[in-house]
C-alpha cells in the first residue's frame, strides 16, 4: 500500500480551561478542550515579542476519557493523533 501524505498532529501546550466533557448521541464521551501554545522571538529592535494562539479541540473516546482523568487547568500537556481536516478534531487516543 503506498502512502501519499502523513495524517498527523502535534500540539504541546497548557490547558486554558478545565475540559468540558460532553456525550455524543450515541453516549460515547466527547472532550472540548482549549491548550495554548507560545511562540517567542527577538524582533528587529532586539526587544522580545510573544505571541499565543489558542487551540479548540474536540477529542472522542478513550482519547476524551484520558483528557477527563488526568488533564485540568494549567495542566501541560502534548496532544498526538490523527486530525479530521477542517474541523479541528482528533479522533482516537
Amino acid at each position: 500500500m503506498a502512502t501519499r501524505g502523513i495524517n498527523r498532529a502535534t500540539v504541546l501546550g497548557y490547558l486554558g480551561r478545565d475540559p468540558r466533557i460532553t456525550t455524543t448521541v450515541n453516549g460515547g464521551l466527547r472532550a472540548h478542550i482549549s491548550i495554548a501554545t507560545t511562540e517567542m522571538w527577538q524582533n528587529e529592535n532586539d526587544e522580545t515579542v510573544e505571541r499565543t494562539d489558542w487551540h479548540q479541540i474536540v477529542a472522542f473516546g478513550r482519547f476524551a476519557e484520558v483528557i477527563r482523568d488526568h488533564c485540568q487547568k494549567r495542566t501541560n500537556c502534548m496532544l498526538k493523533d490523527p486530525c479530521k481536516p477542517g474541523n479541528g478534531s482528533m479522533e482516537t487516543g
